[in-house]
């Protein structure tokens, strides 16, 4: 699989817009009730992915992009990837082992290849209490203690995920997420595609 991911950070400031374009190539259990799928392939290999979805989507952490969260590839009868956990724990941060369970906490339940964007921004210039944004997540709200760096282990609320909308066909799927903090003057346009060759 090729995955290329484009996002634009936008700075929105009035009447003045600066725009950064970067391209990355190739990047090698809260189960929701039927979080959504989309599956592409070709004719060698086919893949199942998770979307995003505001309300059913399979990872609901603050710290991975949840567009595209590889939960199956399948390649001359074999099946890689899957859930590598078998517990979801709140209080962990990360993984731990709990007698015959792998639990995980929301930062890391996720599986398969995933994406973090892991400076933020706008978090060093937010005080306590005040929005900041991370790429492919959305936009989160800072903790209590002004001197706190960011950190994926902390809890941080969503306050938006933005919008997300998924475009496929039978070999590509197209993943884009739009949101903007206006009190912030940030806006971010994430678009990510992967694709299949013949």
């Amino acid at each position: 699989m090729t995955r290329y991911i484009r996002f634009d950070i936008l700075v929105c400031v009035t009447r003045l817009l600066i725009r950064s374009t970067f391209l990355f190539a190739p990047i090698t259990l809260v189960y929701a009730a039927d979080p959504p799928q989309a599956q592409i392939a070709n004719q060698q290999i086919r893949v199942r992915m998770y979307t995003p979805d505001a309300t059913n989507a399979f990872y609901k952490g603050a710290r991975f992009d949840p567009s595209g969260i590889v939960n199956a590839v399948e390649y001359k009868g074999h099946t890689f990837y899957g859930p590598w956990f078998t517990k979801f724990d709140p209080s962990v941060a990360d993984f731990a082992y709990q007698e015959n369970d792998i639990a995980v906490g929301p930062a890391s339940s996720s599986m398969g290849p995933t994406e973090e964007f892991s400076t933020p921004q706008g978090f060093d210039a937010a005080k306590p209490g005040e929005n900041f944004i991370k790429i492919g997540v959305g936009i989160l709200k800072k903790g209590d203690d002004p001197a706190a760096r960011y950190s994926w282990r902390n809890t941080y609320p969503v306050v938006d995920r933005g919008k997300w909308t998924v475009k496929q066909t039978g070999t590509s799927i197209t993943f884009t997420q739009e949101l903007s903090d206006p009190v912030n003057r940030l806006c971010v346009h994430l678009h990510e595609d992967a694709a299949r060759g013949g």
